[in-house]
Formats: structure tokens, C-alpha cells, sequence
């Protein structure tokens, strides 16, 4: 199972790493009842799709025109699989699927999305020398949620990153 986790992982970075510049950016709530939650973007996101049998990946993504990149990627497990309960050390191996292609986590902490138990990480993104990506995954039901963006290389995430990390909330919980 963690092999076809890892697998759409980096289908996600592969796919945040093309950039599709918006002309304005213009915040805005979007939610997706189908799929659980609801988080702020820079416009409306774009949502790609990948298919098993064991999961179902679904990837919102807006592309910023200050090089930023804003996704939620839910892995949907079918029902009558033996739902996961993803352990923390199963949240910290997805995370470390990011550092297959040279990525650095520059740092890691248990955290809380919406009231849940998270792993966040910090990550300097190798192949796009000039970003820095923030990244959050938390398991809820059935679904497992992966809160990345990735913008201009700082010390520290940017205010865009973390309002959008902020913004992510379950709904119908």
C-alpha cells in the first residue's frame, strides 16, 4: 500500500513543479463536499485525477503568478479495504517519498490540521532551487489529506504558505 502512496507522492510534486501562471490572484474559499474539506486559494483550482483498486488520488492545485503552488492531494481508500489508520511513522514515510528526487526536509514536527494529528515538514525543493515547500498530511476516515505549497525560497515559509496551511478545514466532521 505504501508503495502506491509513494507513487502518487511524487506524481504530486511532478505536477506541482509545472507552472501555469495565473494573471491575478483573487483568494477564495473552495470547497469540496465530495471530498471533505475546504481550504482558501489563490483562484480556482484545478483538479487532475489517478485511479487502483486499493486508492483514488484527487489533486486540487492552483499554479500562482509569484511562482507559488497551492495543492491538497486526498488519497481515497476504498471502503471494504480495511480503511487506514495511518500511524505517525506511516505520515512520516509519505513525507520522506518527497526527498526521492534530492529534496531536503529542512525540518519536521507533529503538528494539528483542523483538531487532528498532522506531520508537517519544512522542505527545500532540490529540483526547483529557488523554492521552499510546506507540507502537511493528516489522516481522517477514509482519506488521507496532503496540504503542500511550495513558493520562493526563504528562511521561513511565506505569509501566502502558511495562510493557506491555516485555511484547510475538514467539513461535515
Amino acid at each position: 500500500m505504501m508503495v502506491v502512496v509513494h507513487a502518487v507522492v511524487l506524481c504530486a510534486v511532478a505536477a506541482a513543479a509545472q507552472k501555469q501562471v495565473l494573471v491575478q490572484q483573487r483568494w477564495t474559499e473552495f470547497r469540496s463536499p465530495e471530498h471533505g474539506f475546504a481550504a482558501v486559494f489563490p483562484g480556482t483550482p484545478e483538479m487532475k485525477t489517478q485511479h487502483n483498486t486499493a486508492v483514488a488520488s484527487y489533486i486540487y492545485e492552483v499554479d500562482a503568478s509569484d511562482e507559488s503552488t497551492f495543492s491538497v492531494l486526498v488519497l481515497e481508500y476504498a471502503q471494504g479495504n480495511g480503511t487506514p489508520r495511518l500511524s505517525d511513522n506511516d505520515l512520516n514515510e509519505m513525507v520522506d517519498a518527497y526527498t526521492k528526487d534530492g529534496t531536503r526536509i529542512l525540518r519536521r514536527s507533529a503538528t494539528k490540521i483542523d483538531g487532528h494529528s498532522a506531520i508537517e515538514a519544512v522542505l527545500d525543493i532540490v529540483p526547483l532551487s529557488d523554492s521552499l515547500g510546506l507540507i502537511d498530511i493528516m489522516n481522517y476516515g477514509n482519506r488521507v489529506y496532503m496540504i503542500l505549497c511550495m513558493g520562493p525560497k526563504g528562511s521561513e515559509p511565506s505569509a501566502d504558505l502558511l495562510r493557506f496551511r491555516d485555511s484547510f478545514h475538514l467539513l461535515g466532521k
